[in-house]
């Protein structure tokens, strides 16, 4: 039969005596003796054999459980609170079952669900080599040391008894004089805050504190009447000595529970406030008398501009005032009651303040934030593409390189003008000197110009031909250069070489050409040299140029 790895030593015999037994467990080979607490567990093979002139042997397998073990470790006690712990055993083969258990396989054991008292757990191993153990788990209530609150103890005051939530614990701290019942003698501890604490130590302990405060006797006092300026600040304080600190301050004004405060009243008042520190009220009150100032106003005669503005100011707060500061917010600091006069430098918007003072020292400040504003001045400058151009060739385009400006005016010197910030301007065909203005500005009306000259040329412009037939048809008939522009007519001659050099012909009019003879007579047919010299029109630079030209019959 099956064995487990703890039972004892079987003997195994065969048919025949005197063979020899092995194999694992086997721990007498001659007696047949097979040990499972040596073999362990599993299958094994023994073989028993039998020797002589006729042998033989033969095997049976053996095989050996595992004991499983069901002891279980010792647990608890635990508290209720305890929502689940996991029970373990020696084996973890088992089934788990008793009050509590919530899952079976695992052991998961929940002192809440059990509930306070003792639990028998039972853990049961299966198989021919399981087995069965108990425990008995216990399971405690839930306490609750929660103070009640005690109210605020005067130090001259009777003792007084704490209690808590549940019984049976432990009081501790100054002024207890009985830690069973939680006796509490304030004349003991001396005013200030004392700690309480209260322990229940069992299966389920709880441990909790409380604050005691104890007030010592007081005296107090408050801010003397006082007299302020109207719309001035109003500070009143209140307090109290010889107690523990611990005060409570009701302000019948309304002023919430603080020992002080600064308030505007805008008129008399008379502030009463009941100071308590839970043993004595006292009651206290000051009053705020007002000393009026007069509505402060002024005006100036200009609001904007450019840097050197000079800027008038007028008072126009009522009467009582006997010193009046100007701060203009430039630096410039004057004393005077009628008006003042400052001039502003640099761009910038300025606060400008007024104080005014009474006679008995009530002040007020009134002022208007960023009330002169100055721009800053603009720096006209512009470039061109180009400055000097042909008149076959007079667009222009313009590189506005201004600075705080926001606004451009441009006349291009040739009765045209724009508001564009980067114009493109074509100017006539016409030679000249064209003078280009900008006129740059911002919006605080500060302006600047700047000021360039284009130069624009007459184009040199002509065509020579370089054949003619003066053969009395009506076609190409003379031969002259065609000047178009560019040249100065005063200053045009032509000439024509024959083949030797010899000048044949030459002419001081444009408008004239040759027809082919010399001195009259028709010269031959051939190839002739031709000069032309002349100056330029707008530089007066002296041209010259040749050429030949072809005569055909």
């Amino acid at each position: 039969a099956s064995l487990c790895d703890n039972s004892a030593s079987v003997t195994l015999t065969g048919v025949q005596a005197g063979g020899t037994w092995s194999g694992t467990g086997i721990t007498n080979a001659a007696n047949g003796t097979f040990d499972p607490t040596v073999s362990g567990a599993g299958n094994f093979t023994i073989t028993y054999s039998i020797a002589g002139p006729c042998p033989d042997s033969k095997t049976i397998n053996i095989f050996v459980e595992p004991f499983a073990d069901p002891t279980i470790t010792p647990a608890g006690p635990f508290c209720e609170s305890v929502n689940s712990v996991t029970l373990t055993a020696a084996s973890n083969t088992g089934i788990w079952s008793g009050t509590g258990i919530t899952n079976a396989n695992t052991g998961a054991f929940s002192p809440a669900i059990a509930g306070p008292g003792s639990h028998i757990i039972t853990y049961t191993t299966p198989g021919g080599c399981g087995s069965v153990d108990t425990e008995t788990i216990i399971v405690g209530a839930t306490v609750d040391a929660s103070i009640t609150p005690v109210p605020n103890q005067c130090s001259n005051g009777a003792p007084i008894q704490l209690t808590a939530a549940d019984p049976n614990g432990v009081w501790s701290g100054a002024g207890i004089t009985n830690s069973a019942t939680g006796m509490f003698d304030p004349t003991i501890t001396g005013p200030g805050t004392h700690t309480i604490t209260y322990t229940i130590t069992d299966i389920c302990s709880d441990q909790q504190t409380t604050n005691i405060l104890v007030y010592q006797p007081m005296q107090a006092f408050i801010t003397p009447d006082t007299l302020i300026c109207v719309y001035g600040t109003a500070t009143v304080n209140s307090g109290a000595s010889l107690g523990s600190g611990a005060y409570n301050y009701s302000w019948v004004n309304g002023m919430g529970n603080s020992p002080g405060f600064n308030n505007n009243p805008g008129g008399p008042v008379t502030y009463t406030v009941d100071i308590t520190d839970g043993c004595t009220i006292i009651q206290l009150s000051m009053d705020v008398t007002i000393e009026v100032i007069p509505n402060i106003d002024f005006v100036a005669d200009t609001l904007i501009g450019c840097p050197d503005l000079t800027v008038n100011f007028t008072n126009l707060s009522g009467a009582g005032s006997a010193n009046c500061i100007w701060d203009f917010g430039n630096g410039d600091v004057q004393d005077n009651c009628v008006g003042a006069t400052t001039v502003y430098t640099a761009p910038g918007c300025y606060d400008v303040n007024l104080q005014v003072v009474t006679p008995i020292g009530c002040t007020d400040n009134y002022s208007k934030l960023s009330y002169i504003c100055l721009g800053p001045n603009p720096i006209a400058k512009f470039i061109t593409n180009k400055t000097e151009m042909l008149t076959t060739n007079t667009k222009v385009e313009f590189t506005n390189q201004s600075q705080n400006a926001d606004s451009y005016q441009w006349n291009f010197g040739d009765g045209a003008s724009s508001v564009v910030v980067h114009p493109i301007h074509t100017y006539p065909e016409e030679s000249g000197v064209y003078t280009i203005r900008l006129v740059a500005s911002n919006n605080f009306g500060c302006r600047d110009t700047a000021y360039q000259n284009i130069k624009i040329t007459e184009d040199l412009l002509f065509f020579v031909p370089n054949a003619f037939t003066p053969d009395n048809d009506e076609f190409n008939q003379t031969w002259r250069p065609i000047m178009y522009s560019g040249l100065d007519p005063l200053s045009y001659h032509v000439e024509i070489y024959n083949r030797w050099g010899e000048m044949i012909w030459e002419s001081f009019d444009q408008e004239v050409g040759w027809d082919g003879t010399y001195t009259g007579v028709i010269v031959k047919e051939g190839v002739y040299t031709w000069k032309l010299t002349f100056r330029d029109k707008d530089t007066d630079k002296r041209r010259e140029y040749t050429g030949h030209l072809n005569l055909l019959r």
